[in-house]
């Protein structure tokens, strides 16, 4: 029996031509979806502070 699932991991993005702005956008949009990222795009990204404090035993 055939799976029915689609791996959107393995589609390529599709880049923007100019042209059907609001079908790339829900594409762009179920992709995101799709790899957990819809957050990010719609709350922003913090980068995470690299500063380490190493205590001497380190």
């Amino acid at each position: 029996m055939a799976s029915n699932t689609i791996n959107f991991s393995s589609l390529p993005l599709p880049v923007f031509t100019g042209e059907n702005f609001d079908l790339w956008k829900f594409k762009l949009k179920t992709y995101f979806i799709s790899q957990k990222l819809w957050d990010i795009v719609q709350s922003g990204y913090t980068k995470p502070d690299n500063t380490i404090t190493l205590s001497k035993e380190e």
